[in-house]
């Protein structure tokens, strides 16, 4: 399989939304898959939009990220990958993308009086 890096910031201005964080668990055998270093590997599913047509329908997309324990998705935030890379599969079915990065962050959510900077009305 071919591995191709991904400009993550690019990648986040596709993400509407952080959905859930599920284990990346085996088809077969139903268990957890284990990365090479030894980590749980999680999928973190995201809510994205390909493209600047906002009249097409969201799909929600998965990033598959080793972690010790299960990363934490914090509402309203999207979070920051390190690592990015999409790899490229085939099989007798098809193929397509699958997305897998090195670290997972959530970044802090924007402050009310940066909202207030933009025009937004303050939730308080």
């Amino acid at each position: 399989m071919r591995n191709l890096p991904l400009d993550n910031e690019g990648f986040r201005a596709q993400v509407l939304a952080a959905v859930e964080v599920v284990e990346d668990a085996d088809y077969q055998t139903k268990a957890q898959k284990i990365s090479k270093t030894g980590l749980p590997v999680w999928k973190i599913r995201l809510l994205t939009r390909d493209g600047d047509d906002e009249t097409r329908r969201p799909e929600i997309t998965e990033v598959k990220v080793p972690a010790a324990a299960r990363p934490a998705i914090v509402p309203g935030v999207i979070p920051s990958f390190g690592g990015l890379v999409g790899m490229v599969w085939s099989g007798d079915n098809g193929g397509g993308v699958s997305l897998r990065a090195d670290t997972v962050a959530m970044d802090a959510p924007p402050s009310t009086s940066t909202r207030a900077k933009s025009g937004e009305k303050s939730a308080a």
